[in-house]
C-alpha cells in the first residue's frame, strides 16, 4: 500500500499541482492557447491538487511507519530511501505552511508577490521526491528487478515532464498572447 500512495502523491497529484498553472493555458486538441481561467481560480485548483498530494504522502508516511513497526523494525538503522522520504516530506511540510501563508495573502488582495520562491522550492522538493522513488526501486530491484526498473524509469520520466512544463509554458506570457489576439 505504502508504494500505491506514494505513487497518487508523486505521480499524479504533485506533478499536476506543480503544472496546474501551466497546464491550464493550452487547448490540447488545437495546441493553440485557450482562454486563461481567472487567476484565483488556478490558485485554488493548484492548492486542491497540493493538499490531495498531501494527503495520499501522508497515506503512504502511516503505512510504511504501521508496517515497520509491525514486523520490529521500526527502530532499525534506516535506509537512503527513508532519509530522503523523510527530507521530502519536512519538504512538503514547509511548502504546505508557506503555500497557506500565499493564499491567505491573495486572500486578503496584498498587491506584491509574497514567498516567490515557493515554486521552485517545490520543485526542489518534488525533484527529493523523485529521486527517493528512484531509490526506493533500487532497493526493491533485488527482489524484483524488472517492476524496480520500470518504477525508476516512470519516475524520471515524469519528473522530467514536469520540468519542461514548469520551464517552456509560462502561464502569463500565455494569458498576454491571449489578450493580444483577442
Amino acid at each position: 500500500m505504502h508504494p500505491l500512495f506514494m505513487t497518487l502523491a508523486f505521480v499524479l497529484c504533485f506533478p499536476y499541482g506543480i503544472g496546474s498553472y501551466r497546464m491550464e493555458v493550452m487547448d490540447a486538441d488545437s495546441r493553440e492557447l485557450a482562454v486563461p481561467p481567472p487567476m484565483p481560480k488556478l490558485r485554488r485548483r493548484h492548492a486542491a491538487w497540493q493538499i490531495w498530494g498531501g494527503i495520499f504522502a501522508l497515506g503512504g508516511l502511516v503505512i510504511i511507519i504501521v508496517n515497520k513497526i509491525h514486523v520490529g523494525h521500526f527502530f532499525a538503522l534506516p535506509s537512503v530511501h527513508a532519509v530522503f522520504g523523510i527530507l521530502t516530506i519536512i519538504g512538503i511540510i514547509v511548502q504546505c505552511i508557506f503555500g497557506s501563508f500565499k493564499l491567505a495573502a491573495w486572500e486578503d488582495a496584498v498587491p506584491e508577490k509574497v514567498h516567490t520562491w515557493h515554486g521552485i522550492a517545490g520543485l526542489v522538493v518534488f525533484s527529493f521526491a523523485i529521486f527517493t522513488i528512484a531509490l526506493g526501486g533500487w532497493e526493491w530491484s533485488a527482489v524484483a528487478a524488472v517492476p524496480a526498473v520500470i518504477i525508476i524509469i516512470s519516475a524520471v520520466l515524469v519528473w522530467l515532464a514536469t520540468l519542461l512544463i514548469w520551464f517552456f509554458i509560462d502561464p502569463e506570457s500565455a494569458s498576454r498572447t491571449y489578450q493580444q489576439i483577442v
